[in-house]
């Protein structure tokens, strides 16, 4: 509208609004949002909770709540203009949920098991991707949510079966995510399931062989034929349609390392858990633990030159695997400890690194753990405060806590705060002790602090633990874990057991 009243221009924006909510979501607290963007209340003159139709000129588009808000902006006079912002005042992401298996299962190898979610939120349509940690990617569709399969492998660690870690990611029409998981075991000695049309075949064929039988007393032997005709219908048919598939399961079963306490062969192996933390008391699940170690361990692997020998998930990582075998019937010798490198991600404390499994426990203690007794020169907890300065709990330093774990290993890395769990920080401490062009390859401190500094937040302090035999730890001598590097990429120090060290040294830095 000009000065002069006259009407030059006219922009008219319209909605079909409808009558019923699309969905409900989670209203976020005003102080909440004010907090995370680093607004105070002395800065805001007021605001509002409104409904935005968004930028889009099309009345498809969804009424969604935002907060409006006027903020005061003074001047160097003290005075000045109040301006405007808007922040979503819901969390839209996409929620997923399974709903078939409605909880944890166990079958036989071979029976079919159907699998189904419900999503909720998010912009439709969706993809629905579900994957197995141990048979990798069962089915994909933009379509349908729902599939039924009955080839998941029986998967075997020292003679125990163990859970498929069974995962479903949806993804809407703006890319954005959510994940659920499900345990799904597949044991052979577990019981079987009747079948239930065989069952009632057989039966009907009891019924009429029985009836034929009582009205064809004087028949003689053409009914006899014909009862064996009708018989062998109902018997051998079902029998030959009712084929269980068995034989056609393959069974995941691993050996142990190859090259155990042999220092001609250097060898690597991981163990990691992230999606099944959702059943684990209320922890968030780590999305980005697979990739994460097993990013460490393909390039040590296929550029490094290590064995690949243990690639432990979810339900398959356990914590006796890190437990020494003179306590409680650990069996460190038949992994950790049989490898020269383990990267371990997950949840962690200061006294623990946590476990899904409860197999025997659903922690390993750092107490439990005599490190480099057998072939382990290094291992890296990719977890929260395992290198903490303290530990109020026990009332112990890291010395107290850390020195009696230490029989030979070179070094114990980790972090002294909590730590950010990413896809990436283990393909990127490996490519360091490798040689990332145009550097050389790094030490094993210098690539794991130089990694944490690119993917971790400048608050958290990543942390380095080991023994050496030198007699000045501020000047230390070749022969030091300081100056240690990956196998066939360096100088490797001797192992630095109970009986040479000198001094324990902890080197801790912010990122």
């Amino acid at each position: 509208v000009s000065t002069a009243q006259n009407i030059v221009g006219f922009d008219w924006r319209w909605r079909d609004i409808k009558s019923t909510a699309y969905t409900t979501a989670v209203l976020i607290e005003f102080d909440s949002i004010m907090s995370t963007y680093g607004f105070s209340a002395d800065d805001v003159v007021e605001y509002n909770l409104v409904y935005d139709t968004g930028e889009e000129d099309s009345n498809n588009d969804l009424l969604v709540p935002v907060y409006d808000v006027t903020f005061a902006k003074p001047d160097s006079d003290g005075a000045g203009a109040n301006f405007h912002l808007k922040f979503d005042a819901t969390e839209f992401d996409p929620q997923v949920q399974i709903i078939q298996p409605s909880g944890s299962i166990t079958v036989q190898p071979g029976s079919p098991v159907t699998f189904d979610c419900y999503v909720l939120f998010g912009t439709p349509p969706y993809v629905y991707q579900w994957y197995s940690h141990v048979d990798g990617v069962l089915f994909s569709s933009a379509t349908t949510s729902s599939f039924t399969t009955s080839t998941l492998s029986e998967a075997i660690k020292s003679n125990i079966a163990y859970p498929h870690s069974i995962s479903v990611l949806i993804r809407d029409s703006e890319d954005r995510f959510s994940r659920d998981e499900i345990s799904v075991k597949i044991d052979s000695t577990a019981a079987m399931a009747a079948n239930m049309e065989i069952v009632l075949i057989g039966l009907g064929a009891l019924i009429l062989l029985t009836a034929f039988l009582i009205v064809a007393k004087k028949r003689g032997a053409l009914v006899i034929f014909f009862l064996l005709m009708l018989f062998s219908a109902f018997v051998f048919l079902p029998i030959t349609s009712a084929s269980s598939g068995v034989e056609r399961n393959p069974v995941y079963q691993p050996s142990a390392p190859t090259g155990a306490y042999d220092d001609g062969i250097k060898e690597v192996g991981i163990e990691w858990i992230g999606l099944s933390y959702h059943t684990y008391d209320g922890a968030n699940m780590l999305t980005g633990s697979q990739s994460c170690s097993e990013g460490f361990y393909n390039h040590m692997g296929s550029v490094g030159g290590y064995s690949l020998e243990f690639n432990w998930g979810e339900y398959s990582a356990w914590e006796s695997d890190f437990r020494d075998t003179t306590i409680n019937h650990g069996n460190d010798s038949q992994w950790i400890d049989a490898v020269d490198m383990v990267y371990y991600q997950g949840h962690g404390g200061t006294r623990a690194v946590s476990f899904t499994s409860n197999h025997d426990e659903d922690r390993a203690r750092f107490d439990q753990m005599k490190l480099g007794d057998g072939d382990l020169d290094m291992i890296a907890f990719d977890s929260c405060s395992v290198l903490a300065w303290y530990d109020p709990y026990v009332a112990k330093n890291i010395f107290e806590r850390w020195s009696p774990a230490l029989q030979g290993v070179h070094q114990v890395l980790g972090f002294a705060t909590s730590a950010q769990n990413t896809n990436s920080m283990g393909l990127k401490f490996a490519q360091y002790m490798t040689g990332l062009y145009p550097l050389p390859a790094l030490t094993i401190m210098e690539s794991w602090f130089r990694a944490a500094v690119e993917f971790q937040p400048s608050d958290r302090k990543v942390a380095m633990f080991y023994g050496t035999n030198s007699t000045n730890p501020f000047q230390p001598q070749l022969d030091d874990p300081i100056n240690d590097h990956a196998k066939g990429f360096g100088y490797v120090c001797s192992d630095p057991t109970p009986e040479r060290i000198e001094w324990f040294v902890y080197i801790r830095s912010s990122c």
